[in-house]
């Protein structure tokens, strides 16, 4: 049993001895049940299934409760954007000034005019990921440009996506069971917003 349990969770020089009894049978329950929910099938790199199988057991362990809202791994490819350090990202301010370490004044400040938190998250992930695909990146541009050129049925986006809550978060929050009230409320009150968002997209 030893040995079938330090092979299925593929971590090198795991000792069970050291770990204790409990510590082992939390590590059953989450890497025989829980890491099954979020690894594909096409994902056979053993050093990517070794990082998986890490991250699930720190989440799990840390929140304390089920993570089987998480949805499946994306393995982001190096080649689809452009490779910054730290450090880089640091210098050119992206998304914090060196002075302050804070928001105001880098690029991220100066582009951010999204109207929802969701936008704001992925116009960050943007900046720190530059596309590097010649075709993506004018692929983008021209969504710009028509949303540019279509500047009525932007403003009337706009205000559509105002009225918007946090959908990733709400939707994490009743996954957890922690909703109340208020959040279902909000959740309501946006999705009744969708439709409308879908047929302005559509033109």
């Amino acid at each position: 049993l030893r040995e079938s349990i330090l092979n299925s969770l593929e971590w090198d020089g795991f000792d069970l001895e050291e770990q204790g009894t409990q510590y082992l049978a939390s590590l059953i329950t989450i890497f025989f049940h829980e890491r099954k929910l979020y690894r594909r099938k096409d994902i056979e790199d053993k050093r990517y299934i070794t990082g998986i199988n890490h991250l699930v057991y720190y989440l799990t362990n840390n929140l304390k409760r089920s993570i089987s809202h998480f949805q499946k791994v994306i393995i982001r490819k190096n080649k689809e954007a452009l490779l910054m350090d730290i450090h880089t990202k640091r210098n050119l301010e992206l998304t914090e000034s060196m002075r302050n370490k804070e928001r105001t004044y880098s690029l991220l400040w100066l582009l951010d005019e999204t109207k929802t938190a969701m936008g704001s998250r992925k116009l960050k992930a943007w900046i720190e990921a530059p596309l590097v695909n010649k075709d993506e990146i004018e692929k983008r541009y021209d969504t710009v440009d028509t949303l540019l050129e279509e500047f009525l049925l932007s403003e009337e986006l706009r205000r559509y996506l105002y009225d918007i809550y946090d959908l990733e978060r709400l939707c994490g929050r009743i996954s957890l069971g922690s909703a109340n009230a208020k959040d279902l409320i909000q959740l309501k009150n946006s999705l009744k917003i969708l439709p409308e968002v879908n047929e302005i997209l559509k033109k």
